[in-house]
């Protein structure tokens, strides 16, 4: 909190959505690296690395991995282009391409995805303190969440990277003091293989296996969280190489939780003091939590208990800001109101980082099962933004509302009745190697999903082009969903006299430079 504080004094050089949202666009590169490694090595990076290296072995936990390589896709493929538009947020491309009102529909899976990802990395803080220290978990949540929305509210972005840094500090020594306790302690082992920890891969879920793989490699692109940083450093070099250097960071902070999962799935439960039965299936989630607990000594516990607080805070207030910003930007400013001042934005973002935290606070106390919820609205981000931006990005002439929009709802709908066992959704459309005992489905459906989207958008937007622009065989009369007449822009917002230019203005190393905001008028 005082670093929260302190950073809040220093943050402001002018007052402008750019300073608040994006820190003013001059954060360097290893402020940069940690604040992106902090957001995503969150609460729920570390308890689901150990649950996942508990329950499947080392070899089938997924995500340190596919998130890494995902940092370095996305320096490599998203990064320039995405700054090379002066945006202050990830769908400012879309409302730019669009029009601002079909624009701000790509605000609702983005904006879920942030919001229950909150709820789910403050529910897995709640049930870790609660294991280690007794404490009520509704206590653990709502303190948590009112220190991360406090110092979000006082110094946005600025206040995010610096607390987001010595969060990483805390992580670093507190799982990486426990780690060694953990491994040479003298705990009853199971008589199993040497290697059992390792785990394998079932032939039947290699399907499963493959598509959980490309699902966070390019599904941890498309999160406003990350453009968030991208857009705050000081050029697209930096940014960069700041995205590319973070993964090794983000595989090198999970090796301690895959050490606690490993040596949790050789240990016997039962002849553990204090515990003595078996981890059940629901007691999973609370594998980094018991190993701390019964494992270590009480000093050694609490010490990495700091280190999941950490990470639960340096995650929940990123989250809870990235959400407030696509709000206050691409709805409240670009949809209502187009001439708000920055002190009436400002409010408005406060506004919403308010509400956001107190929501996911409820959430999170009340709702078990938050983080199931937050992977279905991480799966509708990649069904649904992930095609839709590549598209817009490489081919923007096969681009418009007809095959956006089409594919949209038809990417959503095909997702939502594939179903999901463990939000207990039963599954409308069975793909191939559909399991019915168990309601799982082992063909790699996302990424069908995800190609079917990208293929409908292609094929429905080029048509749509030919027949009203290349050929003219349809009068733009019939132009309904104002695709290629009269939808307002934001770059048709941001010119005084109505104009537009036909390239985006570049920031490219400029400093606090945003001609989309700063002349945001109605035109004549």
């Amino acid at each position: 909190m005082g670093v929260g504080v302190w950073a809040a004094k220093k943050k402001m050089v002018d007052n402008s959505e750019v300073e608040t949202m994006n820190a003013g666009r001059r954060l360097g590169f290893f402020v940069g690296m940690m604040t992106l490694v902090g957001t995503w090595a969150g609460g729920g990076y570390f308890v689901g690395t150990a649950e996942q290296s508990y329950v499947n072995g080392v070899v089938n936990t997924q995500v340190p991995l596919g998130l890494a390589i995902s940092l370095v896709l996305g320096a490599l493929l998203f990064i320039k282009p995405m700054r090379a538009g002066n945006y202050i947020t990830m769908i400012d491309i879309f409302q730019e391409k669009y029009g601002v009102w079909y624009g701000a529909t790509m605000v609702v899976p983005a904006i879920l995805g942030e919001f229950f990802w909150i709820a789910s990395v403050l529910n897995s803080l709640g049930t870790t303190l609660q294991v280690v220290i007794s404490l009520p978990r509704w206590a653990c949540i709502v303190i948590s969440a009112f220190f991360a929305g406090l110092y979000t509210i006082l110094g946005g972005l600025t206040s995010v990277t610096y607390t987001d840094i010595l969060q990483i500090f805390f992580i670093i020594a507190g799982i990486g003091l426990a780690t060694p306790y953990i491994y040479f302690h003298n705990h009853p082992r199971l008589k199993l293989d040497e290697y059992y920890w390792v785990g394998d891969i079932e032939p039947k879920k290699i399907g499963y296996f493959i598509d959980h793989y490309v699902f966070l490699l390019f599904g941890g692109i498309p999160w406003q969280g990350y453009f968030q940083r991208v857009f705050s450093v000081k050029s697209t070099k930096v940014a960069q190489m700041m995205s590319i250097f973070s993964a090794p960071c983000l595989v090198v902070i999970a090796i301690p939780c895959l050490i606690v999962g490993a040596v949790a799935r050789q240990t016997d439960w039962t002849k553990v003091p204090e515990w003595e039965k078996e981890i059940s299936k629901e007691d999973t989630p609370l594998v980094l939590a018991l190993t701390l607990r019964y494992l270590t000594p009480l000093w050694v516990s609490l010490l990495g208990l700091g280190a999941v607080a950490a990470a639960v805070m340096s995650s929940a207030d990123s989250a809870i800001l990235a959400s407030s910003a696509l709000f206050t930007r691409n709805v409240y400013k670009h949809l209502f109101r187009p001439k708000a001042t920055f002190e009436e934005l400002h409010n408005c973002l406060r506004l919403c980082i308010c509400f956001i935290t107190v929501c996911a606070c409820l959430l999170a106390c009340n709702i078990n099962g938050v983080y199931d919820l937050s992977l279905m609205c991480a799966d509708v981000i990649f069904v649904v933004l992930f095609p839709q931006l590549t598209l817009l990005i490489y081919a923007p002439n096969l681009s418009n509302i007809y095959g956006s929009s089409l594919s949209y709802f038809v990417a959503l709908f095909l997702r939502i009745l594939t179903g999901e066992p463990t939000l207990m959704v039963d599954a409308v459309i069975r793909w191939p190697l559909y399991d019915a005992e168990t309601n799982t489905q082992y063909f790699p459906f996302r990424v069908t999903i995800m190609l079917i989207s990208l293929a409908i958008m292609a094929s429905v937007g080029f048509l749509a082009h030919f027949l009203f622009v290349r050929t003219e065989k349809i009068p733009m009369k019939y132009d309904f969903l104002k695709g290629f007449t009269g939808k307002k822009t934001i770059l048709q917002l941001a010119a005084p006299s109505g104009k537009t230019d036909e390239q985006p203005p570049q920031f490219e190393d400029k400093k606090d430079t945003d001609p989309v905001s700063s002349k945001l008028a109605i035109p004549p």
